[in-house]
């Protein structure tokens, strides 16, 4: 499942903007951080809504964090949404020898 966008909408200076799919490397990712540099000329604030995203993968994190560092830079402000997935680590087995 690719990543889309779903219905936007803006109260004063902020705009939400609602996720489908994965965000994860390659086209998923450069899509969504077009998607809300193109959103931030309009509006400072973005509040992205990830209620319906099923998969981050790092490249994914990646890019959010690097929206977020994008909107401080602009003197606007990122939010992130009903993530509804938990976040699970694993620590890996010790290697035998």
């Amino acid at each position: 499942m690719s990543l889309s966008f779903g219905t936007l909408k803006s109260e004063e200076k902020t705009v939400t903007l609602a996720c489908h799919g994965k965000i994860v490397a390659g086209s998923e990712g450069s899509a969504l951080r077009e998607k809300v540099q193109q959103l931030m000329k309009d509006s400072p604030d973005v509040v992205l809504d990830l209620r319906d995203v099923s998969y981050i993968d790092s490249s994914g994190l990646g890019v959010l964090v690097s929206l977020y560092s994008t909107a401080r830079a602009a003197g606007g402000k990122i939010k992130f949404e009903n993530l509804v997935t938990p976040v699970t680590y694993t620590k890996p087995s010790p290697l035998t020898t």
